[in-house]
This record gives structure tokens, sequence and C-alpha cells, in this order.
């Protein structure tokens, strides 16, 4: 299922939310393009998050919509993470970071499993092309 260049060991699902991430004394927001049960990928130029490089430890603040719910419809989710990899944008990619992910209590744990769990739930038309 997974080709040579694949490293990614969760499925990954594509999502409307917002994290804000914390490091060193900055707050960020930014645009989460995907989501996996490991980590998610944040979009936004690397340049202008110069303190964002891999190995920093960060906090994460996630706010996803619901899938199939309504706007008003948000799940918060507090993580401790990492970044993982910095992606320079291209003409057919954005670019952003690729970060770890753990939630910080068994509540935000269990708010995380629930969210993948719906959307794995959703139908084929739905799901990302990882998931086929």
């Amino acid at each position: 299922m997974n080709d040579s260049g694949e490293r990614r060991a969760a499925p990954r699902f594509e999502i409307f939310a917002q994290a804000s991430v914390a490091s060193g004394g900055e707050v960020y927001l930014l645009s989460v393009r995907n989501i996996s049960a490991a980590g998610a990928f944040l979009e936004a130029r690397p340049k202008e998050h110069a303190d964002l490089v891999p190995g920093v430890e960060i906090e994460v603040a996630l706010a996803v919509a619901e899938p199939g719910m309504g706007d008003d419809d948000v799940i918060n989710i507090e993580c401790r993470g990492r970044v993982a990899r910095v992606v320079v944008r291209t003409p057919t990619s954005p670019g952003g970071f690729g970060i770890t992910l753990e939630p910080k209590t068994v509540e935000d744990s269990e708010r995380l499993e629930d969210l993948l769990g719906r959307l794995i739930d959703l139908p084929s038309a739905q799901r990302p092309a990882s998931l086929g």
C-alpha cells in the first residue's frame, strides 16, 4: 500500500482546521492541511517562521470543525508536538511544517481518536486518496 517514498505510518485525512502554535515565546495561527493519529501538516511560509525548525518542541491547540456538522460545532484538542520536517512551497505543493502530535490529556486523546474515527467513517467518495 505504501510506496517506497512514503514514510507515514498512519493514514492522513484532509481537514479544515486551525492550529495555534506556540514556540519560543511566539504564537502563530496556521491552517491544518491534513491530520493523522501521529501528526499533522500545517500550511505556512517557513521563512516567516524561522524559529520552527526540525526538532523544536511546540504547543499546539487545534480547532477542528466536526466532519458533517455545522461550522459552529468545533472540536478543541490541546497537544504537545515537535516539528518533524519543513517543506518549502513549490508550484504544486504548499509550504509548511510536518509536526508530531501528542494529546496533553486523556480527554484530548479521546477527542483526537473520536475525530479520526469520524474521518474514517466518511463515505469512500469523501475519503482522501491515501485510504482508497
